[in-house]
């Protein structure tokens, strides 16, 4: 669900507020990426549908959505080693861009020749804050996490996310404003199993931490929807 949230929020960045993006999901090509984006415009999983649609109704897509020049796609093919990365955001900010994604931290750091991952991860973490600092704009930054201690609830089962579990370093919990974890019960029965719950782990500004709310996937318009579990009698709070 990581990359789905990021999803939501670059086009709501995008489209509703008419910001330029800059896009680096290290995951997938930028094939794959444009047609999640104009998912959400289209409201339907255009993965799997795009070929369907004539030829009319794909330009109206594309003109409401990457037509507009506010996502710059990141084309990262053979090469995705962290200070390349660094001049990639570089243009990008030239280019206008008020915010960058990062889809993820690990993969940025896997070209790198260095067997030290938390090492790597803190150099490519303060070069990030230090971007940040000198220009000004925003940036997400998406992080996997370690595996579970023996005895606790896996994250594969929806276990509780901890600032400890980011995987790599302890700059990936220093050195962000803000920390948003997403957890879900992938083994779950019924819709739980679409439920997302959000746990706000750190926030700079307010100090305010604990579970920030729920989101549920709606598989046939590949997008993600406010959800409250004491309408559907549900207690994922235990």
């Amino acid at each position: 669900g990581k990359s789905t949230i990021a999803r939501k929020i670059i086009y709501h960045l995008g489209k509703t507020l008419n910001f330029k993006v800059g896009l680096m999901m290290l995951e997938e090509n930028i094939k794959r990426t444009a047609k999640d984006i104009m998912a959400d415009y289209a409201e339907e999983r255009l993965r799997m549908t795009w070929h369907t649609l004539d030829k009319e109704k794909q330009k109206e897509i594309f003109d409401n959505t990457l037509g507009t020049g506010n996502f710059v796609l990141y084309d990262h093919f053979g090469s995705i080693e962290g200070d390349n990365l660094i001049k990639k955001m570089r243009y990008m900010i030239a280019e206008g861009c008020r915010f960058i994604i990062l889809d993820h931290i690990s993969i940025a750091i896997a070209g790198l020749d260095n067997n030290d991952e938390r090492r790597t991860i803190d150099k490519l973490i303060t070069q990030l804050r230090s971007l940040i600092e000198e220009t000004g704009i925003g940036m997400i930054v998406i992080s996997h996490l370690r595996k579970n201690e023996n005895g606790t609830t896996t994250h594969e089962e929806g276990g509780t996310i901890t600032l400890d579990q980011l995987r790599g370093s302890g700059t990936l919990k220093q050195t962000p404003d803000t920390i948003i974890a997403a957890e879900r019960n992938q083994q779950a029965e019924g819709i739980d199993k679409n439920v997302l719950r959000l746990r706000l782990l750190k926030c700079r500004f307010t100090g305010e931490t604990g579970i920030a709310g729920y989101l549920l996937y709606n598989k046939d318009k590949d997008s993600l929807e406010p959800y409250y579990p004491s309408e559907h009698n549900n207690d994922l709070d235990e």
